[in-house]
């Protein structure tokens, strides 16, 4: 029987995930656990929360995990629940990623294949299956090939018959079990030298983590009691706080700025303002 082994931090954090998929080695073992026939290449780039904004008007987006070999684009996205992922995100990641990959001069048949991998705790469709691949097909012909896929992998999902290693992955994922599988057992050395280094959970987790939760929850209370300005007031004066926080350890202006935008996916014109409404409430 698996081990279950249960960690502060378990691998579904964004923070471990992230950290652990930005190494080209793992990362490239997961995509060949979930995509077994597609043929892989070394990357040529490898970030954790790459962000494409085409235009400052323009609504931007940030991935996760966002990788290129040379003929494919890669983009991983760790969603606890999959309401937080609609079919519209879906459309919108892949209008992003090819947009900014259609360089001036190019031409359409020069866009790379798009893998947008979604991977979820919670089910994106009305099924309990744990891989559902998204393919386009034209009424009366069959499959339309534009080369831009989604994959969602339900982790809690019914065991699929054909991928075992896949099995085993989301049975870690879902639930920590380790079990006998190699690349488990490698991630969960990663997810284990994590949770053991004080530095890096101060650092990334426990600080940004808990801002992370307070702003958001601040905001959503505040918005489900249907105050608007509560929902602002809270907003600036608990960005306020960090912000101060940040000064005080000897950040810069601009550097606190982007570290709260970064760390709570904000824009950082939201957070310049919600800033100045904090400054404003405590009268400083």
């Amino acid at each position: 029987m698996p081990r279950k082994m249960n960690v502060r931090f378990p691998l579904h954090n964004n923070y471990v995930f992230e950290d652990v998929f930005t190494q080209p080695e793992l990362c490239k073992e997961l995509l060949q656990i979930i995509l077994p026939e597609v043929e892989l290449h070394e990357f040529l780039q490898l970030n954790m929360e790459f962000t494409i904004k085409i235009n400052p008007k323009i609504r931007g987006i940030r991935l996760d995990i966002y990788g290129e070999d040379g003929k494919c684009i890669f983009a991983i996205e760790m969603q606890v629940d999959a309401a937080d992922f609609p079919a519209e995100r879906d459309r919108e990641y892949h209008s992003m990623i090819d947009a900014n990959n259609l360089l001036e001069g190019m031409k359409p048949k020069e866009l790379k294949t798009v893998h947008l991998i979604v991977i979820t705790m919670s089910p994106p469709f009305d099924s309990d299956q744990m891989v559902t691949h998204i393919d386009k097909t034209a009424r009366g012909i069959g499959l339309y090939d534009d080369r831009s896929y989604t994959h969602y992998i339900y982790a809690k999902g019914k065991d699929t018959e054909d991928n075992p290693r896949l099995n085993a992955f989301c049975h870690y994922l879902a639930y920590g079990e380790v079990g006998d599988d190699p690349f488990v057992k490698k991630i969960h050395e990663e997810v284990l030298r994590l949770n053991n280094d004080e530095e890096w959970r101060k650092g990334t987790v426990e600080i940004s983590g808990n801002m992370y939760e307070v702003f958001r929850e601040m905001e959503k209370e505040n918005f489900e009691k249907g105050t608007a300005f509560g929902k602002e007031r809270a907003t600036g004066l608990m960005a306020f706080k960090f912000f101060e926080s940040y000064l005080q350890d000897g950040m810069s202006v601009a550097e606190a700025y982007k570290k709260i935008s970064d760390i709570c996916k904000l824009p950082l014109d939201y957070v310049k303002q919600a800033i100045e409404k904090g400054r404003n409430t405590t009268g400083e």
